[in-house]
């Protein structure tokens, strides 16, 4: 196969499936077969630059990216700042110790105020380099007079070796800022006074579970939730169902919209001299379903709190840039 039949092939690619690989090779280690990297390499040295890479379509650049990352990498543009929805991401500074690099970089609203202190890339964000390698960026500050967020992004190679050399590719595909932070007592859930749940269910696809182990959360019932909810402690975040199963105090919330805005909160609950019990929890789709194994005698004497964090939704775009590891 020539050069111009790869992309071709490529670029016939359904973005479906390479956005679906894309996301499974995220998450997993390269594992290249020698003679697919050697293939590729030579097919890159023995024909003119792809014209899909070099023009810069993301498909493309992410089909061979998959394939062969250092050939990838070498036909990335060099280009440390970008612009899209009036935001600008810039590399700012890159430090090189060994196998590792701290990158320096900021988002600056050339617009509008959608940036604060709160801002999150909310996982959105990829490090592509021709290696190997683990990473992650981390909120550093925010300036309110420039409008400018600033991060640290960590990398470093697996193998140990010198990171200099070679470009780094980094990449944010959202951003989640203005988050609301809410807390108080839920005393609209009188825990003197507290019924029998009788509509209580099994759910069959859980998420995750805290302070107990599997066998005790697929054996846990949860309440089945009210539609529409009883009420709402926080903006975006509402009780669903609360109750006592099998002995247990139930208290169900559930995070609206919190995958495009990371709605969320915690419930503990709080006894007559000031002890916290955070309780157990399991968590199914949107719903957290919080438990408390305290006898209804001492619920009487005690109340509930909650923590709560809201935000707008998240805006999506397009923020990439390309730059040299150097010392």
């Amino acid at each position: 196969m020539n050069s111009e039949q790869l992309i071709d092939a490529i670029g016939n690619i359904n973005d479906k499936y390479i956005d679906e690989a894309h996301r499974t090779v995220k998450i997993k280690k390269h594992s290249f077969k020698p003679f697919a990297i050697a293939a590729a390499a030579m097919i890159c040295i023995a024909a003119p630059l792809p014209l899909g890479v070099a023009a810069g379509s993301e498909n493309a650049y992410n089909a061979l990216y998959m394939i062969a990352p250092s050939v990838a990498q070498t036909f990335k543009p060099i280009e440390e700042s970008c612009v899209d929805q009036g935001i600008r991401m810039e590399v700012i500074s890159a430090d090189i110790n060994g196998n590792e690099a701290s990158v320096f970089l900021s988002m600056q609203d050339l617009e509008e105020d959608r940036l604060d202190e709160t801002v999150d890339l909310y996982d959105s964000y990829d490090i592509h380099l021709p290696y190997d390698q683990y990473g992650h960026c981390s909120f550093n500050k925010y300036d309110p007079e420039t409008k400018t967020a600033y991060f640290v992004v960590h990398t470093a190679r697996m193998d140990g070796k010198d990171i200099s050399g070679g470009k780094m590719t980094f990449s944010v595909g959202c951003i989640l800022s203005h988050k609301k932070k809410t807390e108080g007592f839920i005393d609209e859930i009188d825990l003197s006074n507290i019924p029998e749940a009788t509509d209580t269910f099994f759910p069959e696809n859980m998420n995750g579970w805290a302070e107990m182990d599997g066998e005790e959360a697929q054996n846990t019932k949860c309440i089945r939730p009210s539609d529409p909810p009883l009420f709402y402690p926080s903006e975006g975040v509402a009780i669903t169902g609360y109750g006592l199963v099998g002995g247990k105090l139930h208290v169900q919330m559930i995070s609206e919209n919190r995958h495009r805005t990371d709605n969320h909160g915690f419930i503990s609950l709080i006894g007559s001299s000031g002890q916290t019990d955070h309780g157990k929890g399991v968590f199914f789709g949107d719903y957290t379903e919080c438990i408390f194994d305290v006898s209804p005698d001492d619920l009487a004497d005690s109340r509930l709190y909650g923590e709560f964090v809201s935000s707008p939704p998240y805006m999506e775009g397009n923020w990439e840039v390309t730059f040299p590891l150097d010392k």
